[in-house]
């Protein structure tokens, strides 16, 4: 049986086919994957904020706040909750994704932060699937690239 040659003009076509499509491929899955790390710390921090709010409302009946006016100038406040005269609702702004912010009770802002973290969690597991089969494939294709007899 005839070994066959490869053309050089084959392997350069391989060549850019590793760099240009393979390589090309696994950075842009890999900036997807740190995208979504990103949303799960978003969302775990808005799960966790939730948790804060309702015990201290629960605990304490008032919440301590401290915001940021501009210029590394804080102001404190003490909200009363759960009072009469209270006209406060335990409710919270949510970012719901494509900048669209919501007004959601304490209660919603949870379910929506547990739904939508398992869904960027699975999204994620996938996003790592694809990410190691495309690293197969370019490691399978750059050993095959450097087996080859005219590899230069």
């Amino acid at each position: 049986m005839a070994s066959v040659q490869p053309q050089p003009d084959q392997l350069d076509r391989f060549r850019a086919f590793l760099r240009n499509e393979l390589l090309a491929d696994l950075e842009a899955w890999l900036s997807r994957r740190n995208q979504l790390d990103r949303d799960i710390e978003q969302l775990q921090a808005l799960r966790q904020t939730v948790a804060t709010l309702e015990s201290e409302c629960s605990q304490h009946g008032f919440i301590n706040v401290l915001g940021d006016l501009g210029c590394e100038f804080f102001v404190q406040a003490r909200v009363a909750v759960g009072t009469k005269q209270s006209d406060f609702k335990r409710c919270l702004c949510v970012n719901i994704g494509m900048d669209v912010h919501l007004e959601m009770s304490l209660d919603e802002a949870a379910e929506f932060a547990s739904a939508r973290l398992a869904s960027v969690e699975a999204e994620r597991e996938a996003a790592c699937s694809k990410i190691g089969q495309i690293q197969a494939y370019a490691a399978l294709f750059a050993y095959g690239l450097s087996a080859l007899p005219c590899n230069e």
